[in-house]
Order: C-alpha cells, then structure tokens, then sequence
C-alpha cells in the first residue's frame, strides 16, 4: 500500500470509530473532499474505496485468481473456515458450484406459497389499532423463511427453537468484534467475545444435531438435504463440519439483510400512498401468485428501496495480482471498497436519486456496476435469487391483504445505525396496523 499515492481521511482510529458509526455519511464527505477514489486507513487494513463505474467494472469482471475477500480472519469465528463467503480462488469455487443449484430461479421460485403462508401466519396475530415495529415480524418471517426453505426444519416447535438459538447468536456478535482479532479473546469472561463464543457454541450444536439426524433421512426439497447428498465436482464428499459453514453462512447473509430491505419498502410505500393505491390496485387486478412476482410496479418497489437504503455501505475485496484503475496503477496486496452507496445516489446515474421512483426501473436497464444491492462479480450473492422473491411475496402478500397507517410523529428523513455489518432503520419502521382488507 505504501506505492499508492491517494487522499484520504488520516486518523486511524478516528476514521474508524466514525466509520463504524455513520459510513453513509463518511463516504458522502470523503468522496465531496477527495474525490470518487479515495484511500482509507482502518484499523483492519488501508482500503482503496471507488465510486467509479469503470473502476467497479473491473473489479466485478476480476477472476478467482485475481481478487478475494478482505480481512477473512475477524469473519471465520462467526461464519466457520469454509464458508463459501471466505474462501478464496479454486476453494471458492467449488463451494458456490456446489452451493448455487439450490438457488436457481426455477427451484427457487417454487417456494413461492410456502413463502407466502409464512407472511400470513407472522401476521395472524396483528390486531385492529395496534402499533408495529415492522422490522419485527419482517424478522420472524425471514428467519422462519431460512429455517424452513434452507435448513429443512418443517416443525413449528423446532422452528421456534431454531429463533431462540438464532437471536441469541446474531445479538451478540458486536460490530467492534469484526475490525480487529486483538478484540476476539477472553477477557476475565466479561469481554463481548465471551458471550459471542457461548451463543455461537449453542447455535453451532443445534445445526450439527441437524445435520447428524437428516443424514439418512430423506426430508424434502431444502439447501440442507441437498448438500447432506451432493458431492464435488470431482466426486469428494462434503464434511458434516462444511455443510454447517454454508448454512451458517446462507443465514447470516440472507435473514438481517432480507429483514431490513422488507421494512424499508413498507416504509416507502407508506411514505408514498399514491404509488401503495397503484400497487394495492395492480395485486388485486392479479390471479395468481405468479403473476404477483412478475408485476414490474412490485420490483420496482423492491429494487427502488434496496437502492435507496443500502443495507451494507460497501463491498471490500483484495487483489491477487495488479489492476489497472483509471486514477492509478494498483499493485497486488491492495485492498479495494466498492462504494454502493455512493453509487446508488449518484445523479449522473439516478436523476433525483433521492426521490422514491420505482417507475425508473421499468424506464432504464441498469449494468451490474451501477445497481449491486448484492454485490458483484465472482462473489455476488448466491441467494440473491430468494432474497427477491421473498420481498416481492412478503410486501405484496401484506399490502394486499391488509391496510397500514404511518403513525402521526414519523420523521421526515428515517435515521440508520449500524447493526452489525449491516445499516438498519434506527425506528425499526413504526406503523399501525389498520386491519384486513
């Protein structure tokens, strides 16, 4: 890093602590101070972030033996060493061969009913005049979503147990946890690592017991029997220990993600009611569920609102051999950040790219460089596929079939904070449910 010649913001430490805090806001001034390309100096490495297009074009046109992950080591504690998410060049490989069957359109868009009964069971419990947080039950719908078209997992009860053991595991990892191995050991028991490694344990035994009882069973069509019986593509088979990485894997980057893009387009449409009347109308103009996924105004919906709200700030990779940006010469070893917010609201691209339009999708195609809610390149998001389908069954399912009211003191502008890795409405979205249609 010490041949590259960029500006950028120059405390360490205070550049991550602010980082942490609000990147949103740090990339927006960083790129009005130094311009698309900038260098930032984290605690966990210096990183070359872009908001140039043909800068992101390359790095998403990059192969498995030019670029990987960035800063594995904080992650494996959480993920596991084989996650699909972490490992890199021919390892990288052969786990998403292995893993993107279960995650084709046509496999994927059988789940559609089963998706929608979910929604209608969190909502049964709703009563007239009561006041939600709607990233609460997109919460229960999401994980019940992974744990039943993932994991396999049909019984209710079991399903329960499954968000126990989930919540608990999510909740406490802390975002400090992932910038620095020095912060990942015991500290006389009181450290947050200590209580990350007990909630992980008891996590991790659940989905090896999992494991273990569906290895000779046949229970359907799920991620996790598919992988108990597939096998490499040079024959291998795949370790017990593996297939608990992948699930671990799928549901940490599949359920908050889908949870909170869920909650910012009910939040959008509420803020928005002549577009709800014109969504409502066109769902129930529908005859069946297929149609409804199909409806171009609903993915506009959904698309509009993971533009608008990125759910992780950035997505950060490191080189293998040496790029060529359009600013300067990049060597092997350099580590590179994707700036999609920036991109996602930069006006050349999006005209009024703070405005709520989900008619310009029907309007413009736009490149993989330019729209990349889930990443890019040899590591786009594998389970992509089912996030949107899951958005699309979801909001149509509860605009159809239920009205909702935005309570009297919303704010103008929804403020985020940081979760984990991912940024969350800091309201948890308030609404009012009205009652059914």
């Amino acid at each position: 890093m010490s041949r590259i010649q960029l500006a950028g913001p120059g405390n360490r430490i205070l550049t991550t602590l602010k980082f942490m805090r609000d990147p949103f806001t740090c990339y927006a001034q960083w790129k009005q101070k130094y311009g698309p390309t900038f260098l930032v100096k984290a605690l966990n490495g210096d990183v070359v972030v872009t908001s140039n297009t043909e800068n992101i074009r390359r790095v998403f046109a990059a192969r498995f033996d030019e670029i990987g992950q960035f800063a594995v080591e904080t992650a494996k504690p959480l993920m596991g060493g084989s996650s699909v998410i972490l490992v890199e060049g021919e390892q990288h490989r052969r786990e998403r061969a292995l893993l993107s069957p279960s995650f084709h359109g046509e496999r994927i868009s059988g789940k559609a009913e089963e998706i929608q009964d979910v929604a209608l069971r969190v909502a049964n419990p709703w009563k007239t005049g009561q006041s939600l947080r709607i990233m609460d039950p997109t919460l229960e719908v999401s994980l019940e979503v992974i744990i039943r078209v993932v994991f396999g997992v049909q019984s209710q009860e079991r399903v329960e147990l499954y968000k126990t053991k989930i919540k608990s595991f999510v909740s406490s990892f802390r975002p400090v946890l992932a910038f620095s191995r020095l912060l990942q050991r015991p500290l006389f028991g009181l450290s947050p690592w200590t209580g990350f490694v007990k909630a992980r344990d008891e996590f991790f035994e659940l989905l090896d017991e999992e494991i273990h009882t569906r290895n000779n069973a046949d229970s359907g069509d799920n991620l996790l029997s598919r992988l108990i019986h597939a096998k490499y593509d040079d024959g291998g088979d795949v370790e017990s220990n593996n297939i608990r990485d992948q699930l671990v894997t799928m549901l940490l980057a599949g359920h908050e993600t889908t949870q909170i893009a869920m909650a910012w387009a009910m939040s959008w449409l509420h803020r928005n009611p002549e577009i709800l009347t014109r969504l409502r109308d066109e769902l129930h103009s529908l005859d069946s569920l297929d149609d409804v996924v199909k409806n171009e105004l609903l993915e506009g919906v959904c698309h509009e609102s993971l533009r608008l709200n990125s759910i992780v700030s950035d997505i950060v990779r490191s080189l293998r051999k040496p790029m060529q940006f359009e600013e300067l010469d990049l060597p092997a070893g350099t580590n590179l950040g994707v700036a999609i917010c920036l991109v996602h609201e930069d006006p050349e691209i999006y005209p009024e790219p703070k405005r709520f339009d989900p008619d310009r999708w029907s309007k413009r195609k736009y490149k993989p460089y330019e729209f990349m809610p889930f990443g890019g390149g040899i590591r786009r998001c594998i389970g992509a596929t089912l996030a949107i389908l899951e958005m699309k069954v979801v909001i149509a399912t509860w605009i159809k079939n239920f009205r909702f009211a935005l309570p009297d003191d919303v704010p103008a502008v929804e403020p985020t904070y940081r979760r984990n890795i991912t940024m969350a409405p800091k309201s948890g979205i308030p609404l009012v449910f009205e009652g059914k249609i």
